[in-house]
């Protein structure tokens, strides 16, 4: 079984059904990189200091995300299915305080071995139920 989650790190379980037990439980670690992206993704960012807090979010996602990232927005459509974006229009769309940020869903991520997110898969939900 593959366990796969937007802010935890991906699980592989293998099990015999013969000798298992009826219950268990299998815990799960965070990653950090996929909770920051995640947090920064759907953050909003209003109030007094909202011009200081849109820098700092827009330099945290600068160093998290590599330069050669490869970052793919999901769309349900029948025109058109797939965008690429680059780092930097990806870092103005989750940094640019929108309603459409709370159906910001992040498909799948990863990371190089230097911790850098090197890929990003990501979807719009048009409405509440589709996320």
């Amino acid at each position: 079984m593959q366990i796969s989650s937007t802010t935890y790190e991906n699980l592989e379980v293998n099990r015999n059904l013969e000798n298992a037990p009826e219950e268990e439980t299998i815990e799960l670690k965070p990653d950090d990189y996929k909770m920051a992206l995640y947090y920064f993704s759907i953050k909003d960012i209003n109030g007094e200091n909202s011009e200081q807090l849109i820098k700092q979010k827009r330099k945290q996602l600068e160093n998290i995300i590599s330069n050669t990232a490869v970052i793919t927005q999901v769309y349900d459509s029948d025109i058109y299915g797939l965008e690429s974006l680059d780092k930097e229009d990806y870092i103005t769309l989750v940094t640019t305080p929108t309603t459409s940020l709370k159906n910001l869903n992040v498909i799948e991520m990863k990371k190089d071995n230097k911790g850098k997110i090197v890929s990003i898969k990501f979807k719009i939900s048009t409405h509440e139920n589709n996320k």
